[in-house]
């Protein structure tokens, strides 16, 4: 049986450390190598399409933009008689004092929360009705 030394067992550790650090140590590209390869101009790829041609039909566009603004116009065309009853809202501050439910933040509300509501909604003068009617975005 040979006889092995302390040498030739540390000589595979001996070769491939110098190579781990080598290979570690050189710079490394910190550029996608797509930015170089691919046109990075949208105008490029859409070259191969006709330029006349439309995608969407122009009735479509028009139906769309009606129900578009007639949705965004309709908080400057809401009646009265989309107010919740009083009986309803009633119920529903009594059902929330019961059970205030949770917040954004996924903890329970406190009672003193629904108590501000309430305080807030003042039911006595509802439907209180402002007179300057608006839309905050």
């Amino acid at each position: 049986m040979i006889k092995t030394t302390n040498y030739i067992r540390k000589l595979p550790i001996i070769l491939i450390l110098p190579l781990l650090l080598i290979s570690a140590c050189t710079p490394m590209r910190s550029e996608v190598l797509d930015l170089n390869k691919l046109n990075q101009r949208p105008a490029y790829y859409l070259a191969s399409y006709p330029t006349k041609k439309e995608i969407v039909d122009s009735e479509i566009i028009k139906t769309y933009t009606k129900k578009f603004h007639t949705e965004f116009t309709k908080p400057w065309r809401l009646k009265r008689k989309h107010l919740v009853s009083k009986k309803t809202l009633k119920t529903t501050l009594i059902h929330f004092k019961k059970s205030p439910g949770y917040g954004e933040n996924k903890q329970k509300h406190k009672q003193k929360w629904i108590t501000k509501l309430e305080a807030d909604i003042n039911i006595s003068a509802y439907p209180n009705f402002i007179q300057w009617w608006g839309v905050s975005f």
